[in-house]
C-alpha cells in the first residue's frame, strides 16, 4: 500500500495535544461536608486530582484518537498499485 499524499501523515501529531488535554483534565466533585474533620479527606481528593494524571480509560478519548486516525488516513489517499497488461 502506498499514498498519494504521504505529507498528510503529519497531521497525526495533533493525537499529542488531546492526550495532553485528557491529561491535565480535572476530575472534581462537589461534595457537601457536614463537619469540618471530614475536610481532610476532601484535601486529600484535591491533591490526587492535581494536573498530569495517569490516563484512565475514556471512551471518548479512544473516538477522538480513532476519528483522527481515519481523517489522517483519509488524507492520506491510500492505494494499492495493481500490475495491469497492454491489450494490442
Amino acid at each position: 500500500m502506498s499514498f498519494l499524499s504521504p505529507l498528510a501523515l503529519a497531521l497525526s501529531l495533533l493525537a499529542a495535544p488531546i492526550i495532553i488535554l485528557y491529561m491535565l483534565k480535572l476530575r472534581r466533585r462537589e461534595v457537601e461536608v457536614s463537619s469540618t474533620m471530614l475536610w481532610s479527606l476532601l484535601l486529600r481528593d484535591r491533591e490526587a486530582n492535581s494536573p498530569w494524571q495517569k490516563l484512565k480509560r475514556n471512551l471518548l478519548l479512544l473516538l477522538q484518537l480513532l476519528l483522527l486516525l481515519l481523517l489522517v488516513v483519509a488524507l492520506a489517499r491510500p492505494f494499492i498499485p495493481v500490475p495491469t497488461q497492454a491489450r494490442q
